[in-house]
């Protein structure tokens, strides 16, 4: 059922059905001797395959499963090509106007569905003002987030301190939530303790069938006893639930001029957090030879040079298609590190390391002359400094216009931190300062 889901989700419906109708016509069909045959025999396979292959993961996007459509298409104009003939064995009169105003309607269907506003639906409206006014009632002054179990189905319009947090679904085709995927993949890539350092209040989205109760799942998976603060049932039973948990750590409810008063008042835990040191990358070095055996030159414009305690991590990133990647490190009166690249990149700290259990703050300036993105994340180790697993801290959207960045965090279920930078686009940093807030 799914599957059948997300296939109609990716092709309209009536190019769907068509594209169905048309691999059956043609398994039926004799057209061996048809020039088009192995042609057209190709792209059912294609349609077949990947079908089969990506519909039923593909979970965040639909340009994934964009052969789908290509192919949907294809076999869409292979059934009108045949409709003529079909509509001459049932005797009907005129096949050939008949086809030609099908068409035209199906196009104008396509048009329409294209051009066709938004559904107007206000328990979107009254999320949004929920939060609001929840938030003001706790005098809250920093940013929150919200994470969206399920497809609410609709734009959420929400005040620029309000960040959305999409998890991952198991199948992209299903707008429920599903709590034994979700729950547990959400640790996989964020961490429930990181948000809960960064954010007052955590608010849950779930869309679930409305004897369903993802809150019980939650409570299982993290201990937590999230409040319901808004519920909508529509007339198909689906229910719409809001629930909020509020952080415990006092880390959260900070103010930013509190944060830059003790980033002004601690010590730096990282040694060369200004970037005044600097090292020349070998290109007898191991990862440089990695990354060229991946097609990445580093050395295509000369000498590269890296922070002292920063080192290239291959295992993040680095894919051959982010090439050219050029680094430029300029270390002295001005220190600044600048990383262009198509995809994602990362450094990370290979000489400075924090403990799991304590508060931290990070503090990050960086800007992008173009449409950039840089990641803080964390790398966590166990006692023998054996890698577990990454999390991200913190994504940030760059555009032209220099900022710092302040990220408190706390992490538990390990023994070392290290961190992590992930760069993609034309981004530069020239300052990363860590400090304790024990």
């Amino acid at each position: 059922m799914r599957f059948i889901d997300a296939y109609f989700l990716v092709n309209f419906l009536p190019f769907g059905l068509m594209s169905l109708a048309g691999v059956l016509l043609f398994f039926k069909g004799k057209y061996k001797q048809e020039k088009w045959y192995y042609p057209l025999f190709f792209i059912v396979i294609v349609l077949t395959v990947t079908a089969l292959w990506r519909v039923p993961v593909v979970d965040s996007t639909r340009r994934y499963a964009m052969p789908i459509m290509v192919t949907g298409i294809v076999l869409s104009a292979f059934v009108l090509m045949l409709l003529p003939g079909i509509l001459k064995k049932f005797k009907i009169s005129h096949a050939n106007a008949v086809t030609r105003v099908f068409t035209a309607a199906l196009l104008i269907a396509c048009v329409a569905k294209a051009m066709r506003p938004q559904e107007n639906k206000d328990y979107l409206h009254e999320i949004a003002e929920v939060i609001k006014l929840d938030c003001q009632k706790s005098n809250i002054n920093r940013n929150v987030a919200l994470l969206v179990f399920g497809n609410p189905g609709g734009h959420l319009n929400f005040d620029n301190n309000i960040e959305v947090i999409n998890v991952k679904n198991e199948y992209w085709g299903c707008r429920f939530a599903n709590a034994e995927y979700q729950c547990p993949q959400l640790n996989t890539s964020l961490n429930i303790d990181v948000l809960k350092s960064q954010y007052p209040h955590l608010y849950l989205l779930c869309v679930e069938p409305v004897h369903d109760n993802f809150r019980a799942a939650w409570e299982k998976q993290y201990s937590d006893n999230p409040e319901l603060i808004f519920e909508y049932i529509s007339r198909k039973q689906t229910a719409y639930r809001l629930y909020r948990i509020k952080s415990p750590h006092k880390i959260a409810w900070t103010a930013t001029d509190e944060f830059k008063s003790m980033l002004a008042n601690k010590d730096d835990l990282f040694r060369n957090g200004d970037f005044k040191k600097k090292y020349r990358v070998s290109s007898e070095d191991n990862i440089a030879k990695d990354l060229l055996d991946r097609g990445i030159d580093l050395f295509g414009n000369g000498d590269v040079y890296l922070p002292d305690g920063w080192r290239i991590n291959t295992g993040d990133g680095w894919n051959a298609n982010c090439s050219p990647v050029s680094i430029k490190l300029t270390a002295g009166n001005t220190n600044a590190l600048n990383i262009q690249s198509k995809n994602m990149v990362s450094l990370y700290s290979n000489k400075d390391t924090l403990n799991s259990n304590k508060f931290y703050l990070v503090a990050v300036r960086a800007d992008s002359k173009t449409q950039g993105c840089l990641i803080l994340s964390a790398y966590t180790y166990n006692i023998k400094d054996e890698f577990i697993r990454p999390f991200v801290l913190k994504e940030i959207k760059l555009s032209n216009q220099k900022n710092s960045y302040l990220i408190p965090f706390m992490l538990k279920n390990c023994e070392k931190i290290r961190l992590g930078l992930i760069f993609s686009g034309n981004v530069t940093i020239d300052n990363v300062k860590v400090i304790s807030m024990e």
